[in-house]
């Protein structure tokens, strides 16, 4: 009985911890992450720079006067693409990001161009929307747990 318990408890804390890399708190329509630091401007800077390397994203550009850092662009899991805005202010990390998807659509010579869009939190799992703001989301966990959402 005492095993049956806690095979209950280990499958309980397991489906939990699954549920982590979920976006359910942050309202919809979060378009901008901010990380709050203990750290200054610079020592900020170089940590996001570090992070970004590590997790295999390129610079494309970042600027030391205005401090601020855009990544270069890195595939979503599913289809289309991603690239990240980040801008320091003091203690704070300020994230945002775009995303497009790839794909453009010709029916009876209507052309639907693929436009580059901001990310922003909405859409059902498994979207663009939702897997474009959960990667951004994801990246803004490794800077630190105090987050707020606009």
């Amino acid at each position: 009985m005492k095993l049956l318990i806690i095979a209950f408890l280990s499958t309980l804390f397991n489906v939990s911890a699954v549920g982590q890399n979920e976006i359910k708190e942050i309202p919809k329509g979060t378009t901008k992450i901010i990380v709050e630091t203990n750290q200054n401007q610079a020592e900020n800077f170089k940590q996001v720079l570090n992070l970004l390397l590590d997790n295999d994203f390129e610079i494309e550009k970042k600027d030391l006067e205005l401090l601020t850092i855009k990544s270069g662009i890195k595939p979503l899991p599913k289809s289309g693409n991603f690239y990240l805005n980040f801008r320091f202010k003091d203690d704070k990390i300020e994230i945002t990001g775009k995303f497009h998807s790839g794909i453009s659509i010709e029916l009876s010579n209507v052309k639907s161009e693929d436009n580059i869009e901001t990310i922003i939190n909405k859409g059902m799992k498994g979207s663009i929307y939702y897997t474009s703001f959960l990667e951004m989301y994801k990246f803004s966990k490794l800077l630190g747990n105090n987050q707020t959402f606009q």
